[in-house]
Parts: C-alpha cells; sequence; structure tokens
C-alpha cells in the first residue's frame, strides 16, 4: 500500500496501549495510531446501558429485543471510538490536509461504520470509502441472532465491499442485490516462502493450526485421527491454543495411541512458517464449522502441502479438487478415510508430487500476496483518480 499512495495513517481501534511490541516494522510514510479499548464484559454493560450512542439509525431488521440489544451496543461502541478519533489532533491534521483520500476499513462492522461516520466528519472533494468482508462480518447465519447490524446503512454509504472469497460476494449480493455492483471479490493472500522440497520418507506428517475453540473442531480431528489404527509412523503437529486446549489434549491422550501428536501452543507466524521449511509436511488439515477464506490453508498450500478441510465459506476457492473436501457436519470416519486415501496416494511418490506442484501452482495463481495486494490497490488509487473499477 505504501508503494501507492504518498501517506497513510493506520488507526488500531482496539488495542490496549499496554501492549508495546511492534510486531511489523512500517514503511517511512506510515504512521499508526492506536485507540485505546478494552471491551471486557463490564465495558460492553456499560455501552449497553449509555445515553450518549446516536440515535439517527434505523434497521428495520432489528426486529427483536435481542438484535435491538445488538444494534444499540454495536452503534454505542463505535461511537464510542469515533469520540476518540475526533479529539485527536494528529488524525484530524492528517485528515484535514488531504484533497484526496481512501477510507479503508479491514473489517465490514464495527470500523466500517466508524469510518462512515468519520469521513461525514470531513467532506473532501475526492474521497472514496471501502471495506473487505470476511466471516463474522459476512456471514448472518454464522450469527447468533441471525443479524448482523446496519447492513443496509453501511452498503449504501460505502462505495464498495471486498469479500475475501467468491462465496461471499455471492451472499452479500444475494442478500442486497441493489448493491451488487459495489460487492466485488478481492482475495487475501500471503507471502511466498518458497516451495517445500520433499524427499521420500516413511513417517506421515499431518499439521494443522487454529485456535482450539468449538468452531475449529479440533476434537473431531483427534476423533478422525483415532480411526486410523494399522497405519504406522504418522505423526500429528497442531499450532495453536485456546479456551478447550485442555479438552482436546485429554481427549487426545485417551484417544491416540499407536499415532505421535505434539501440542504446539500459541507461537508466532514465522514459527509455522519456519517448520513448513524444515520438515516435511505430508498434509494439512482444517475442521473448522465456519471460515471466510482460511489464511492458514493459503500458507500452507503455498509450500505446495496437499490440504483436506470442510466445505464452508470460501474454503472450497482454495483447495484444488472436491475430492480433498469434507462435508461440514462430517463424521470422524469421513475424515479418517480421506486422511488414509492421501497416505496411499503418497506411497506413489511421484504422483504425490505431482499433487504438491498443483497445490502450489492454484496458490501462486490466486493467492500469493505481491500480485493480490498489488492489484487491488492499484484498482483503489485507480478508482479515486477515476470512479471506475
Amino acid at each position: 500500500m505504501s508503494k501507492k499512495f504518498d501517506s497513510i495513517m493506520i488507526v488500531a481501534c482496539e488495542v490496549p496501549l499496554s501492549i508495546k511490541n511492534e510486531i511489523r516494522k512500517i514503511p517511512a510514510n506510515v504512521k499508526v495510531k492506536k485507540i485505546d479499548r478494552n471491551f471486557n464484559t463490564f465495558n460492553k454493560v456499560k455501552l449497553l446501558i449509555s445515553k450518549n450512542t446516536n440515535n439517527n439509525y434505523f434497521d428495520s431488521r432489528a426486529d427483536s429485543l435481542y438484535k435491538k440489544l445488538f444494534l444499540k451496543y454495536f452503534i454505542s461502541k463505535s461511537s464510542s471510538i469515533l469520540k476518540d478519533i475526533l479529539e485527536d489532533d494528529e488524525i484530524n491534521k492528517f485528515i484535514s490536509k488531504s484533497s484526496e483520500i481512501v477510507y479503508y476499513s479491514y473489517w465490514f462492522f464495527v470500523t466500517a461504520l466508524i469510518m462512515v461516520n468519520v469521513s461525514e466528519k470531513f467532506p473532501s472533494n475526492n474521497k472514496l470509502l471501502i471495506s473487505r468482508a470476511h466471516r463474522y462480518d459476512l456471514y448472518e447465519e454464522e450469527n447468533k441472532l441471525k443479524y448482523l447490524p446496519l447492513r443496509e446503512y453501511l452498503l449504501k454509504n460505502i462505495d464498495y465491499i471486498f469479500p475475501v472469497s467468491k462465496n461471499g460476494t455471492s451472499v452479500l449480493r444475494k442478500d442486497f442485490p441493489k448493491y451488487y455492483d459495489k460487492i466485488i471479490t478481492s482475495y487475501l493472500g500471503t507471502i511466498d516462502h518458497g516451495y517445500s522440497t520433499m524427499v521420500e520418507k516413511k513417517e506421515f506428517l499431518i499439521v494443522s493450526v487454529s485456535r482450539i475453540e468449538a468452531v475449529k473442531r479440533i476434537d473431531k480431528i483427534v476423533e478422525s485421527l483415532a480411526l486410523i489404527d494399522d497405519i504406522p509412523d504418522i505423526k500429528w503437529v497442531h499450532f495453536g491454543s485456546g479456551s478447550e486446549e485442555k479438552i482436546v489434549k485429554d481427549l487426545a491422550q485417551k484417544k491416540l495411541k499407536g499415532i505421535k501428536f505434539d501440542f504446539k501452543g500459541a507461537v508466532q507466524n514465522d514459527d509455522i512458517l519456519k517448520f513448513y521449511k524444515e520438515n516435511d509436511v505430508s498434509l494439512f488439515l482444517n475442521a473448522s464449522s465456519s471460515e471466510g477464506i482460511p489464511v492458514a490453508i493459503m500458507e500452507a498450500s503455498s509450500f505446495g502441502i496437499p490440504v483436506i478441510a470442510t466445505n464452508v465459506g470460501g474454503t472450497s476457492e482454495i483447495i484444488i479438487n472436491d475430492k480433498y473436501l469434507i462435508d461440514k457436519e462430517f463424521q470422524p470416519i469421513e475424515l479418517s478415510n480421506k486422511i488414509e486415501e492421501m497416505i496411499n496416494y503418497k506411497k506413489t511418490f511421484s504422483n504425490y508430487l505431482e499433487l504438491r506442484k498443483e497445490v502450489r501452482n492454484k496458490w501462486e495463481n490466486n493467492f500469493n500476496s505481491y500480485t493480490n495486494y498489488s492489484d487491488f490497490y492499484l484498482k483503489v488509487k485507480n478508482e479515486l483518480d477515476t470512479k471506475k473499477l
């Protein structure tokens, strides 16, 4: 982005100021501002009873008490962050001096409403409002209330929405056909860390990467692996931690008698990439019940690692072939059979290597971050100049 625009300000809306670590280096023309917020349970309740909420919004789809409360919280949260943004002299100065400006929300949720509100406070001769949309901020059926606030308002006031999958684009266009032309797929991508060479080893190494939460269903991976009891030299490594970590570890200790396993816990992303470079990973698994379009699968694919995953969200757009997809409500035996098929396929090593090349090529053509992000920001810059994508 820094190569396409003169200056950039990133406003992190929910990062406590107590977090001091600089996770990423930034170019000279980029400035980062943190809005200190801690949205714990107590503060969420305070937002719900707040009398300082902007009441100028109406959402006919908030047709129940719980939906109305969710809408109230949504508006109150955005108003709280907006207040701090508007009181920040540096942010005010940055926007005021810009004759051309792109407002960009990474989420089609609270930050998107904040973005619209900020843009209204700073009339500009030439401005563009864009937002990405991923999973929780896009798929209403994944929300407990089957409702996401102010969809109509946001779609009306934002110039373009960029779902990160074709599936997300299709869903949003179907639900809001009036805004069909401003809803456009734009894939995310991952950095090219090199293609993983593979040697013909006996061990079949399986990797999974995710938080250990109910939606990720790591327990179902355990149940599936437990059904493979007659094949030696299988090892499973999981990266990530979460609220169900102890439950899943105990289940693995109980069920996985003939399979080696290793829970790596929460690690830096660089450690996962290093693992891919230094180990012959045979297969990547994702058993999630809900996804946008998983970056973890993109990263594994960039190394040429074959993937078996649930057919949810935009996952099918990454996987090279439908035979490597399993149904959202799969039974452990179904995943177990798929894993065994891949184990047997690897025995014909030349064919397995061709499969890895196919996986890598799919990533290269669709999910290379250098290509995708360069194209995306060039389109945004051109749209700012011409108002035509």
